[in-house]
């Protein structure tokens, strides 16, 4: 008797779930490759001038930069001049 009722038990069960689940979920479909990025995109430098001179550190104003902005070569300069120096 025990094993009828495993038996329809186990069919039953299969049943209600598939009617709240009516499919397994297959593999999942895989993203379009994105191009390759040709190089990276230049630093945002709206307000900034270019300089062929590093500033000297007297001219500086460093109470108003950030570690980020000397890593990239911008200065904020004390009479509030923006510049960039690349020439490393």
């Amino acid at each position: 008797m025990r094993a009828a009722y495993q038996a329809k038990g186990k069919i039953a069960m299969d049943a209600a779930v598939s009617a709240i689940l009516p499919g397994k979920p297959g593999p999942q479909a895989k993203a379009a490759a994105k191009p390759a990025v040709q190089g990276a995109k230049p630093a945002d430098t709206s307000g900034l001038t270019r300089v062929a001179a590093k500033p000297a550190p007297n001219t500086v104003a460093h109470w108003k930069m950030t570690s980020k902005m000397l890593k990239e070569g911008k200065y904020i300069l004390r009479d509030g001049k923006q510049v960039i120096f690349n020439g490393r």
